[in-house]
């Protein structure tokens, strides 16, 4: 199993890229910079600066979005980058959910995500592509395919089938549980097969909201602004009725803000289902032992931990990074 780390980069670019050359040192095989304009540095910007200060780790987008970057802009800037990190670079995409609210932009829709992806890979592929209006283009100086995978980050059923006929890798949004990782995994091999090809072709990652620390109970609740954000945009089909109605009482209070909140209050008790569910949070030792149940999930080739902000008593990204390459990574 190789692991991966989701940073928040709301906090100053030089500390953001010193986090991952950390995570590099720690041997961690991927890093994914959240991008969500008004929340966090800018996410080309940050790429560029962190492939200049790293050598080995894979820098990802984690994740952009249709409606705030057009394909030909977020071609060209992986394109660009691949100049200075080449086979360094994945490009994470979605429908959008906290960098499109903030701005009052609604999610893409699947087919739009589909065609966002066939049109950027066309470009990264060195091909000459139709815009809207019937225009097209292509990139003028690249030399050749620059060999960029694309990631579609899913965690509704529809999204995640089609993510297994359109991308190259899935970031599978599906909890902590082998079970609940299992039902997307089985969604992205049905869209494998409507797209003609095996599940073997698509790299499988879960993206799960991770803090460790030797007290339990802090690094639990230094996940729940996140795991309260990230039900707020979840679909509900995979849930039972009773959840549903649980997580239709914490959407009333929940806040897109959280998402950059180290400390977002004690919310509603029905999310502490849903911590256990959905995180990797605990000591090291609870960590280890939830990271070697997914571990029996042969399918999956990465462990992505998305990082909660730091800030006050909880734990800074820097130990967790630590604390998990050691108690788990063993490092």
């Amino acid at each position: 199993m190789k692991f991966g780390v989701g940073i928040v980069s709301n906090e100053p670019l030089p500390k953001v890229v010193a986090q991952v050359k950390l995570a590099e040192e720690l041997g961690y095989e991927s890093a994914w910079l959240i991008d969500s304009q008004l929340t966090c540095r800018e996410l080309h910007v940050t790429l560029t600066a962190c492939a200049l200060a790293t050598s080995t780790i894979k820098l990802a987008a984690g994740v952009t979005a249709p409606h705030t970057r057009h394909p030909s802009v977020t071609a060209s800037a992986f394109a660009s980058l691949n100049e200075i990190a080449e086979g360094r670079l994945i490009l994470g995409v979605s429908i959008g959910n906290t960098l499109v609210r903030t701005i009052g932009v609604r999610p893409a829709k699947v087919r739009e995500l589909e065609g966002y992806v066939g049109t950027v890979r066309g470009l990264l592929d060195n091909h000459t592509v139709q815009f809207e209006g019937g225009v097209e283009g292509k990139i003028t100086w690249l030399e050749g395919p620059t060999g960029i995978p694309i990631y579609v980050a899913a965690s509704g059923p529809r999204l995640t089938r089609a993510a297994g006929r359109m991308a190259d890798g899935v970031l599978l949004h599906y909890g902590a549980l082998p079970h609940r990782i299992r039902e997307g995994i089985e969604l992205v091999r049905a869209g494998a097969e409507d797209a003609e090809r095996s599940l073997s072709q698509v790299d499988l990652n879960a993206w799960v909201i991770t803090s460790v620390s030797r007290d339990g109970d802090l690094a639990r609740e230094h996940v729940r602004g996140r795991v309260a954000v990230m039900l707020s945009m979840i679909d509900l089909g995979r849930f039972s009725e009773e959840e549903r109605d649980a997580i239709g009482r914490i959407r009333e209070g929940s806040d897109f803000s959280q998402v950059t909140s180290s400390d977002s209050g004690p919310g509603p008790p029905e999310l502490d289902g849903f911590i256990d569910m959905f995180t990797l949070a605990g000591t090291p030792q609870e960590v280890e032992a939830k990271v070697q149940a997914l571990s029996a999930v042969s399918e999956l080739s990465q462990i992505v931990i998305t990082l909660p902000v730091s800030g006050g008593r909880f734990p800074s990204v820097e130990s967790i990074m630590r604390d998990f390459a050691e108690g788990v990574m063993g490092v």
